[in-house]
């Protein structure tokens, strides 16, 4: 945070000294612009071993959005082809975030994915602390990425002062990947001694396309506001194994998610020379649907068949109805500030 009020301020005395004036016609030519940024990664964590939060006889889904810390990397080339009035753009944008979050709270009570004996679904043995104690040390790590690759066609008109208004289309795939370990170790002194936990991976492919829309307008001779967005639709592909770490079972699931992605970008750029400009630039990417995986959720008494094993130890099926490690979707948002220069040949 230190680093990007520092940058501001950098760019605010640049602006008041003015080192160089804006061209009377829009630039054209062959361009790059490169960003680094930190921001949000909002996301749903997977329920590992549905984990029970509060009342004992209501198992615990998942913890809610949480928000995680991220960083990230933009890269655009492009070719403006015009003269004094229309420009056309084509051009290519790589970007691409990481995160990670680690989550240690303790909890009251789990289930053991186990594999049934007898074929299908998995079992889950459930062990419940004393009095709603937390009784089970828990340690989960989550890790997400996310890059993609946008060709850009766009045409540009100019306007007054300088003034600059594009329309464009961006078609993009990129792959979405989730990874996520926990485990947990019961040391109460109800319940034997157990440990668990599971590993949960989601690989996600999208395809989609953004109609977009940008302003370029001047501030001063030597600060330019670049305000843009876009939306559209697209597909994305996702598949899910779910593994128990204590007796291996696995689940694996697939889903086929259509959703709309919305962009809105917010740059203040300062020109140092005819060809080049730095500038401190903020992103929201926006997801109408992301998969997360839904572990175990419900009153077993009431929703899941419960038997004993041959040796005594009381388990559940998990209720189908509910969940079993299936793919979900939800929505979700990325947000950024960062820095970026463009240059231009």
């Amino acid at each position: 945070m230190r680093a990007v009020l520092g940058a501001a301020l950098l760019l605010l005395m640049l602006c008041v000294a003015g080192p160089a004036a804006r061209a009377a016609d829009a630039a054209t030519g062959p361009f790059v612009h490169l960003e680094g940024s930190l921001g949000l990664d909002s996301f749903q964590p997977f329920g590992n071993g549905s984990l029970v939060k509060g009342d004992p006889a209501q198992l615990w889904r998942n913890p809610g959005n949480r928000n995680s810390f991220a960083w990230g990397g933009r890269g655009e080339a492009g070719w403006d082809l015009g003269g004094d009035g229309t420009i056309f753009r084509l051009g290519v944008i790589v970007s691409g975030w990481r995160s990670q979050q680690q989550d240690d709270d303790p909890i009251e009570g789990g289930v053991v994915l186990e594999p049934n004996p007898m074929g299908g679904k998995p079992y889950g043995e459930i062990a419940i602390c004393d009095e709603g104690e937390p009784c089970y040390a828990y340690d989960q790590e989550i890790r997400r990425s996310y890059w993609e690759v946008m060709p850009e066609l766009a045409v540009g008109f100019p306007g007054a002062e300088g003034a600059l208004y594009w329309i464009g289309l961006q078609p993009f795939y990129g792959e979405l990947v989730q990874d996520s370990h926990s485990y947990f170790d019961f040391s109460g002194p109800a319940q034997p001694a157990q440990w668990g936990g599971v590993e949960n991976r989601i690989d996600s492919k999208a395809y989609g396309a953004l109609l977009t829309a940008t302003a370029e307008t001047w501030l001063s001779q030597s600060l330019k506001l670049v305000v843009s967005g876009g939306v559209g639709p697209y597909v994305l592909k996702a598949d899910s194994v779910s593994r128990g770490r204590r007796f291996g079972a696995e689940v694996k699931d697939s889903a086929t998610l259509v959703g709309v992605r919305g962009q809105l970008s917010l740059a203040g750029e300062v020109t140092l020379a005819d060809n080049l400009s730095l500038g401190l630039v903020g992103r929201a990417d926006f997801w109408s649907d992301q998969p997360f995986v839904e572990g175990i959720n419900g009153d077993f008494g009431g929703q899941a068949p419960c038997a004993h094993k041959p040796n005594g130890d009381l388990v559940c099926e998990p209720p189908s109805a509910v969940g079993d490690y299936n793919i979900f979707s939800d929505t979700r948002l990325n947000l950024f500030v960062g820095l970026g220069m463009t240059y231009r040949f």
